[in-house]
């Protein structure tokens, strides 16, 4: 029912209301309890960015954004290449808000521009990459096939979300 609220929203009313809604709850946006009602938050999010957005309402919430990419990215990311048993990652939060980020920063081009923002995100973004990469290859090993089961159904969504996760990675312009 959010998600059906959220399209309504941003149908019937200009992006930057919602933009405002969504800069307020950002900051207290690990208070939530729910991982289910944040995934809808996030998801929401990603859908208002759809829309034309300016400037303006970029900024009312891309602070926001960023500093929450930064509360689901690793800490320390291990440097070498290989990774035998990736972190737990929450992918689909990291695919809502990667494409929240790049399209509102595409928006606010001095944002991306600050080096520090650039050093501190680049190396956890490329350990995401070399995660989804190892977890991508896992679920494509397992048995994703045309089995109607719920297990195969979930491999399948998992399979996807890290691929599109993968390819906003490439895509961001926080990767150096």
């Amino acid at each position: 029912w959010y998600q059906r609220r959220v399209r309504e929203a941003v149908v019937s009313t200009q992006s930057t209301g919602i933009l405002k809604y969504y800069g307020s709850i950002l900051p207290v946006f690990t208070q939530i309890e729910s991982e289910e009602h944040k995934i809808m938050l996030l998801q929401g999010l990603a859908e208002t960015v759809q829309c034309s957005i300016t400037e303006e309402d970029a900024a009312l919430c891309l602070d926001g954004i960023y500093a929450l990419l930064l509360t689901y990215l690793p800490e320390n990311p291990p440097t070498e290449d290989e990774i035998e048993d990736p972190p737990s990652l929450n992918f689909s939060a990291l695919e809502c808000l990667l494409y929240a980020l790049n399209r509102t920063a595409s928006q606010v081009p001095t944002f991306l521009k600050e080096e520090s923002r650039m050093t501190e995100v680049s190396p956890k973004l490329s350990f995401v990459l070399r995660c989804c990469t190892c977890f991508a290859k896992r679920l494509k090993g397992s048995s994703i096939g045309d089995d109607t089961s719920d297990k195969v159904k979930l491999k399948t969504k998992a399979y996807k979300t890290c691929n599109n996760t993968k390819e906003l990675v490439r895509v961001s312009p926080l990767l150096l």
